[in-house]
C-alpha cells in the first residue's frame, strides 16, 4: 500500500510541476489586462481635455497689434505641467513660434498664462502683412505618469493697411463727363476679400466689374476699387463709404463716410442765355440809336 501511495503522489508532483508555467501565463495575462484598462482609462482621461481657440477668426491692421486666445477644459484627472505652444503650418511641417519664435517672429510675439488659470494669450506686435496665417494652439500636459499633446482647431488671422478712400477730382469741363471714386487698400492674398460700397447708407450695385488686383511687387497685392458717379443730382450732397469684406470674417473694415458734391460741367444753357440776353440788349440799344439819330436828321432838315 505504501509503495502504491508513493506510486500515486509522485504524478501528483509531477503534475503539479508541469502547471506552474500556466499559472505564469495567467499572471502574464491578468497582468497584461490591468495595464491596458489602465491606459484605456488614461486615454479617457485625455480624450476629455478640450484645447479652446476662440474666435476662428481676426483680423487686424499693419502695424497695430492682435492678441489670439487659448485655453483649455477637462472633466477628467486633474492636469499637470501643462505647456502652451503654438505654431503654423507652412509646408508638411509646422514652424514653432511659442516658446522659440523664428527670426520673423523675434521680438513681436508676447506669451501670458495667468497663475492658476488656464487662459492665455498670445499677442503679435507690431503686425506684417505676411502675419496672414491659420495660428494652433497645442498643450502638453501629464495625467498621471503619461504625456500627451492636445491641439486646437486655429485661428485664422488677416493683416491688412487701412482702407484709403480718394474722392474724385473737381470737374471744370464744358460738359458733364463720367467720374469715379475709389477706394484701396494692401493685402497678402487678394482673392480673400473685396470692396463694397454704400451711397447713402444703401449698398451699390455695381453692373461692371470694379475690383483689381495688382501685384505690389513685395509678395503683397494692391486691391482697388473704382465706382462710378452719376452725372444727375445737381448740387446734391451724397456720402459714400467703401467695405472690406473677408471671406470668413465680414466686414473687416470701413472708410470714414465721405461727402461728394455732385458738381457737373459749366451750365451750356446758362451761358446761352446769359449772351442770347446781352445780344438782345445790345440790338435794342441800337435801334434805339439809330431811330433817335434818324428823328434827330429830320427835325435838322425841318
Amino acid at each position: 500500500m505504501g509503495s502504491t501511495d508513493s506510486g500515486q503522489r509522485r504524478p501528483l508532483l509531477e503534475h503539479s510541476t508541469t502547471a506552474h508555467p500556466h499559472a505564469q501565463i495567467i499572471h502574464f495575462s491578468n497582468s497584461l489586462t490591468i495595464f491596458l484598462l489602465l491606459l484605456f482609462l488614461i486615454g479617457c482621461l485625455h480624450g476629455d481635455l478640450v484645447v479652446v481657440q476662440e474666435p476662428s477668426f481676426v483680423s487686424g491692421l499693419k502695424g497695430q497689434s492682435v492678441t489670439l486666445y487659448c485655453s483649455y477644459t477637462s472633466d477628467g484627472e486633474d492636469i499637470f505641467r501643462s505647456v502652451v505652444y503654438w505654431f503654423i503650418k507652412e509646408g508638411e511641417d509646422p514652424t514653432v513660434i511659442h516658446p522659440a519664435p523664428p527670426p520673423r517672429y523675434q521680438n513681436r510675439v508676447k506669451f501670458s498664462k495667468y497663475s492658476g488659470s488656464v487662459n492665455t494669450t498670445f499677442q503679435i506686435h507690431p503686425l506684417q502683412l505676411k502675419d496672414t496665417e491659420t495660428y494652433y494652439c497645442y498643450i502638453s500636459f501629464l495625467v498621471g505618469e503619461q504625456t500627451f499633446t492636445k491641439d486646437g482647431v486655429g485661428t485664422r488671422l488677416f493683416v491688412h493697411e487701412p482702407l484709403v478712400l480718394t474722392p474724385p477730382p473737381n470737374c471744370s469741363c464744358d460738359a458733364p463727363r463720367q467720374r469715379y471714386i475709389s477706394c484701396g487698400t494692401q493685402v497678402l492674398d487678394g482673392n480673400l476679400v473685396w470692396i463694397d460700397w454704400l451711397r447713402n447708407g444703401e449698398v451699390v450695385r455695381q453692373e461692371n466689374e470694379t475690383r483689381l488686383v495688382e501685384p505690389a511687387g513685395n509678395g503683397s497685392e494692391r486691391l482697388e476699387s473704382q465706382l462710378p458717379l452719376p452725372v444727375c443730382c445737381l448740387g446734391k450732397n451724397l456720402n459714400y463709404t467703401c467695405m472690406l469684406n473677408h471671406i470668413s470674417g465680414g466686414i473687416i473694415d470701413k472708410s470714414k463716410h465721405t461727402v461728394v458734391r455732385e458738381s457737373p460741367g459749366h451750365p451750356l444753357l446758362l451761358y446761352v442765355l446769359t449772351l442770347g440776353k446781352s445780344a438782345i440788349i445790345l440790338l435794342l440799344v441800337l435801334v434805339c440809336g439809330l431811330r433817335k439819330g434818324s428823328l434827330f436828321n429830320q427835325s435838322k432838315a425841318h
